[in-house]
């Protein structure tokens, strides 16, 4: 009799073991099952909130589907941005003039200033990117040769995405449709779009009834009236675009991308038809000066001051506002060819590109 109870209680005893096995191993799959759906679960949130974004330089960048947090990689996209969804920036490069900010009403002047990775003064601030936490960095201009290395440095630097879209005269347009999609304003991107592409259209055909032995050669002209941009580069692409034939040396045949120093000598001996000053001070010295006096350009009372607000019409920073610099760099070389409305021109090109108005 004991015997059988003590292999009762054995049978027992190994039951209850079984059922502790049983039950640990239910435990360590639910707990498995339970963890991975909450992985998946994860991954398909994410994938179902961001994208494959193919930037200008075919980059191929995640970023989010409904970006609310943006900031510009420099003033080149300050500009653009600034103008096309304030609402949606959170830092900003540079803090613009006051003659801007008298223009543009709407411009983000509250938001902290984060620097820029490009231009004459690169000051990037670590620090307060990260405490305003963008969602994706955007730059925006022309498409240097180290730019994709220069993205993916910005990229593993900050930690955060980054995409460039590339901006000139002739890829304005589609910058615009592009920068629409990103930042699900596309109602918006394509109405600059079509508008930057019709202006585009009506210049490159105009100039095409322009007999060659009309058309002007010019110089543009800044800091001292000796700083001289060289032609084919993103400070006088706009003036090229609008027919002018640069004088100085070409960028890519030494010349530095920004202006080059030059002697006298040097720019009397290309005495161009045309001259364009960046500033006011570089127009005073070249219309008062007796230096300057025997350059035909100063004798025929065609040396032009550029525009300056709310930007410079051409450069500083050489972004969309080119763009106006283009129509008017136009009419002003070639007033019989182009008989546009300039100011209407300005008005709704101010509306779109700066929201004046919009």
């Amino acid at each position: 009799k004991e015997r059988k109870k003590e292999r009762k209680k054995e049978r027992k005893k190994e039951r209850r073991n079984k059922m502790k096995k049983i039950f640990l191993t239910l435990l360590v799959f639910l707990t498995f099952f339970t963890s991975n759906s909450v992985i998946a679960n994860s991954i398909s949130q994410k994938d179902q909130n961001t994208y494959e974004f193919v930037d200008s330089v075919g980059r191929k960048v995640i970023i989010p589907k409904n970006i609310s947090k943006i900031v510009p990689s420099g003033t080149n996209a300050q500009l653009v941005l600034a103008g096309f969804s304030p609402e949606k920036m959170v830092g900003i490069a540079k803090k613009p003039s006051k003659e801007t900010l008298n223009t543009i009403k709407n411009f983000p002047i509250d938001k902290p200033e984060i620097g820029q990775y490009y231009g004459k003064n690169p000051n990037f601030n670590k620090e307060e990117l990260i405490k305003v936490n963008p969602q994706v960095i955007i730059d925006i201009g022309e498409k240097k040769k180290t730019i994709k290395d220069d993205m993916e440095q910005i990229s593993e630097n900050t930690g955060l995405p980054i995409i460039f879209i590339e901006l000139t005269p002739e890829t304005a347009p589609q910058a615009y449709r592009t920068l629409g999609k990103v930042l699900n304003k596309e109602k918006l991107g394509e109405e600059i779009a079509n508008f930057l592409e019709e202006k585009n259209t009506i210049i490159k055909n105009t100039l095409k009834t322009i007999p060659d032995n009309e058309k002007l050669t010019f110089i543009q002209v800044g800091n001292n009236a000796l700083n001289v941009d060289p032609s084919n580069s993103s400070h006088t692409e706009a003036i090229e675009f609008a027919g002018g034939i640069n004088k100085a040396p070409s960028k890519e045949k030494g010349a530095k991308s920004k202006t080059e120093n030059l002697n006298m000598e040097e720019v009397m001996s290309w005495d161009p038809d045309v001259i364009f000053a960046k500033d006011k001070n570089s127009y005073d010295i070249i219309t008062t000066s007796p230096a300057w006096s025997s350059f035909r350009a100063v004798k025929n009372g065609k040396v032009y001051l550029i525009p300056q607000t709310p930007y410079n019409w051409v450069t500083s920073p050489p972004s969309a506002n080119k763009m106006m610099g283009i129509y008017w760099a136009a009419k002003t070389l070639y007033p019989k060819y182009f008989t546009c409305d300039l100011k209407e021109i300005e008005t709704k090109f101010n509306k779109l590109i700066y929201g004046i108005g919009r």
